[in-house]
């Protein structure tokens, strides 16, 4: 969700078996996926689930632990490091994609601060009320 706010780029996050069924029916060549695969029972999967998608003719990004053999199996890998506890990944290994976003956004000439609020759209749509309701 934090690459898209940031980018204006659609992305969407899913288990590897929602994917599976029914998303990746819409992958096509040269678009990116990126897997997250921490340590535990469905690192296998998602490892074949990269080279799978990769077959199809998609990027893979893949995020594992450093040894994994996932690793192998993307076209980028961000290799993590050992030992991080398997119930502490989620905030570890999707922590550098809020980053991503951020630079990638300023890499496209976008405002990660405001998002698309400077839009004269956006600006009169009222949504920046609505924020403040939060």
């Amino acid at each position: 969700m934090g690459v898209t706010q940031v980018t204006g780029r659609p992305a969407a996050g899913y288990t590897v078996d929602e994917y599976m069924h029914g998303p990746v029916q819409s992958l096509s060549r040269g678009q990116c996926v990126v897997a997250i695969a921490p340590p535990g029972p469905f690192q296998t999967k998602i490892g074949g689930f990269a080279r799978a998608v990769r077959r199809i003719g998609a990027k893979v990004m893949m995020v594992a632990p450093e040894g994994s053999e996932a690793l192998k199996e993307a076209d980028v890998s961000i290799a993590m490091p050992g030992g991080i506890p398997e119930v502490l990944t989620p905030v570890l290994y999707c922590a550098p994609f809020w980053l991503l976003g951020y630079y990638f956004s300023l890499f496209y000439g976008l405002d990660p601060d405001n998002l698309s609020m400077d839009q004269p759209a956006f600006k009169t749509s009222g949504l920046a009320e609505l924020k403040k309701l939060d």
